[in-house]
């Protein structure tokens, strides 16, 4: 269910994805540091 719904949110609001993607990876360099 969750993979079918996250492909539906994917499909849907796919640049909002991208931007919370790139988000994540920066914050995830940040607390690395």
């Amino acid at each position: 269910m969750a993979v079918v719904l996250e492909n539906r949110l994917l499909e849907s609001l796919p640049d909002n994805i991208s931007d919370v993607s790139i988000e994540i990876a920066e914050t995830n360099e940040l607390c690395a540091e």
